[in-house]
C-alpha cells in the first residue's frame, strides 16, 4: 500500500472504517479480516496492528477494544495478538 495513498500509519486511516461497523458489538477476528479483507483497500497486517493500537489502559475509553481472555477454541489470548478466534468488543 503506498504510503502517499493512506499516510504512513494505515491504523489511522482504518481504525475509523472498522469501529463504525463493528460498534458497540463483539465480534470474533475472524468476522473483522473478512470485512478487512471484502471491504476495504487494507489487509490482515494491518487490522491486527490497528486492534493493537487500540487496546490497553492507556487507550481513551471511546476509542480502547475490550478482549476477552479466552479465544473461540478455549486456549488463552496472548496479549497483544490478534489470530483468529480472538473475541474483540468495540466502543460505541
Amino acid at each position: 500500500m503506498p504510503a502517499g495513498l493512506f499516510g504512513a500509519d494505515h491504523t489511522q486511516a482504518l481504525w475509523p472504517l472498522i469501529h463504525r461497523r463493528f460498534a458497540g458489538q463483539e465480534v470474533l477476528t475472524d468476522c473483522i479480516l473478512e470485512f478487512v479483507n471484502d471491504e476495504t483497500a487494507f489487509l490482515g497486517t494491518h487490522m491486527k496492528a490497528t486492534l493493537k493500537n487500540h487496546y490497553g489502559p492507556s487507550i481513551p475509553e471511546s476509542q480502547r477494544i475490550l478482549v476477552r481472555p479466552k479465544k473461540a477454541d478455549g486456549k488463552m489470548w496472548r496479549k497483544g495478538t490478534f489470530p483468529e478466534g480472538v473475541f474483540v468488543t468495540f466502543p460505541e
